[in-house]
């Protein structure tokens, strides 16, 4: 998908590049994964633009109480899809999706909800951490040159900033059987919220944790879960983010901050998410 992101990317800097100064969450951060997860699903124009509308609306009030009714209407939608794809199957993900599921047996909600999981992680914590990327360059011009005169460091760098300022702080599980962390008993069926941001600072994992090293080799961060919990998207997002950060230094470099930034609020996404939700630059 690399040549399809690409021209993604080249196509949103050329809306604003004339201009000399953009906002990059509107404008970048944000379009970019959603039109790549939705490139995935092989709809229509208009279908995509709903797809784009619906997740874009439950973003904005996904901590608020508006957010039940914004997933059942997006549910609905789906369902409404796999009717008509089952009517006219074709060469696509979601008559993929179906034929798959035959074996499975899951609902037509159970798979609308899966659609939507995938959508809106599809896009969301990957403008995450790419704001988070940005942010961090147009306040270090320094950086901004090293990449440029060191083009290979930009993929640590990401991982660097995605460690430092991990997009999804926690994760909740359930045990499958009792156990004893460093004297705290717990009980199967007991959950537990998975602190991904606070591993991503221990001392004794990570040598000066509490500091940006854009070329630190190792970095085994958990911003993407571990094990059998690995995010599936992990390399479309790091794909996504390094192409976009590469694109931006290469186009407008020298960018820096040309007004407010704003910052995701603290109990947004029920206190796990981690970004920048208005970031104005100019060049």
């Amino acid at each position: 998908m690399e040549p399809k992101i690409q021209a993604t990317v080249d196509r949103l800097v050329d809306a604003f590049i004339d201009r000399g100064r953009a906002e990059l969450v509107d404008e970048l951060s944000t379009p970019l994964p959603l039109d790549v997860i939705t490139q995935l699903y092989d709809l229509g124009p208009q279908q995509t633009e709903d797809i784009r509308s619906y997740s874009l609306e439950f973003l904005e009030h996904a901590s608020g109480p508006r957010s039940r009714e914004i997933l059942d209407r997006v549910c609905r939608y789906w369902i409404s899809l796999f009717d008509e794809r089952r009517a006219e199957p074709r060469d696509d993900f979601l008559t993929g999706l179906l034929e798959s599921n035959e074996a499975l047996g899951a609902s037509d909600g159970e798979l609308a909800n899966m659609m939507f999981i995938l959508t809106y992680a599809g896009h969301d914590s990957t403008a995450l951490g790419l704001s988070n990327a940005l942010l961090y360059l147009a306040e270090h011009p320094d950086v901004q040159q090293r990449l440029v005169d060191e083009p290979k460091l930009v993929p640590s760098m990401i991982d660097e900033i995605l460690r430092y300022e991990t997009p999804l702080h926690w994760f909740p599980r359930q045990l499958t059987k009792d156990a004893c962390l460093r004297g705290q008993h717990m009980q199967a069926g007991d959950r537990v919220l998975l602190l991904f941001a606070s591993a991503n600072r221990d001392p004794e994992a990570f040598d000066r944790a509490d500091e940006i090293v854009i070329d630190r080799r190792p970095n085994r961060h958990l911003a993407f879960g571990a094990g059998i919990h690995t995010c599936p998207g992990m390399a479309l997002a790091k794909l996504e983010t390094k192409l976009a950060v590469e694109t931006v230094l290469r186009r407008i470099p020298g960018f820096r901050i040309d007004g407010g930034v704003t910052r995701t609020d603290p109990l947004e996404g029920g206190g796990r998410h981690l970004g920048v939700r208005t970031l104005p630059v100019t060049w």
